[in-house]
């Protein structure tokens, strides 16, 4: 994303919910044809974001009911108040031919759920890496996302290390399985709407091997770093705070097994889970019982 105010970015989908009026800009059609036309117009998809406390529109997507009808998007405009969305379409006859008339819809976008990216990583400090290594970031696809705070390339699986996140496919009570879901949910968004992944690999110490950076089930132990337009956004940090995981396995005491010397990154979680904790957000909200999220 652009340049961010204070590291907030909003990323948020609006599912295509029109307010009753659309205003008609230029059309030689009568009242009926004109929404006929308008009728055939879906909007499936609008993609935004805070930036320098403007609301900005980074892409809609659309479709025609019909083939006999084509849009094209020709202006956005945001009205951050009324937290409305104007979309300004041309409507042509099949193949562009002829210009059937100019209207804009109103979308409301303060119904939509956002996700507000907290981890703007200002300097990145890490070096590039075509091998994992550790304290390197090597860039990767996933194939599969499995849940929350696991994913894999192929067949090796990738631990989002420092966090733990809820199960959702061993779940003990129906609580535990709701929250892994949303935190499975979460990760799963925000990877797949990522430009690009990378995974920075981080040593385990209770390993005599220098070089060991995986955990005892063969999974890399990784902070993932997520690349949206030009800002690199730190995923382990962003489940945290937003109440989707907790701060776990790992320690600053070089007699715990979870041992890390990456003292930077415990502290940016440790500060990251006591802002979720005081907000009283996900797995910290007082409706819900910590113990049966964690049993």
């Amino acid at each position: 994303m652009k340049k961010l105010l204070k590291g907030l970015l909003t990323l948020g989908n609006i599912i295509g919910i029109s307010l009753p009026s659309v205003l008609v800009i230029s059309c030689n059609n009568t009242k009926e044809s004109k929404e006929k036309i308008i009728h055939n117009l879906e909007i499936i998809d609008v993609k935004f974001r805070n930036s320098e406390q403007n609301i900005v529109i980074d892409k809609v997507t659309f479709k025609s009911k019909t083939n006999e009808i084509n849009f094209k998007l020709i202006e956005t405009k945001i009205q951050k108040e009324q937290k409305i969305a104007i979309l300004k379409f041309e409507a042509y006859q099949e193949n562009n031919q002829k210009l059937l008339l100019t209207f804009e819809k109103t979308i409301q976008i303060g119904l939509f759920e956002t996700i507000s990216f907290y981890s703007l990583i200002k300097n990145l400090k890490y070096e590039v890496s075509s091998n994992l290594t550790i304290n390197k970031m090597t860039k990767i696809k996933p194939t599969n996302i499995a849940d929350g705070d696991t994913f894999y390339l192929d067949e090796l699986g990738f631990r989002f290390v420092g966090i733990d996140t809820p199960e959702k496919y061993n779940a003990k009570n129906s609580i535990q399985e709701k929250y892994g879901k949303i935190a499975s949910l979460f990760s799963k968004k925000i990877l797949e709407d990522a430009d690009e992944i990378y995974v920075v690999p981080q040593r385990n110490f209770y390993s005599k091997d220098p070089h060991d950076f995986k955990d005892k089930y063969g999974r890399v132990l990784v902070i993932v770093i997520v690349k949206i337009k030009e800002n690199f956004f730190n995923l382990n940090l962003e489940l945290v705070r937003k109440g989707k995981a907790k701060m776990a396995y790992i320690s600053l005491n070089k007699n715990n097994r979870y041992y890390t010397d990456n003292e930077e990154f415990f502290n940016q979680l440790q500060h990251a889970q006591n802002l979720a904790q005081k907000e009283k957000i996900g797995i910290w909200d007082t409706l819900v019982n910590i113990n049966e999220i964690y049993p």
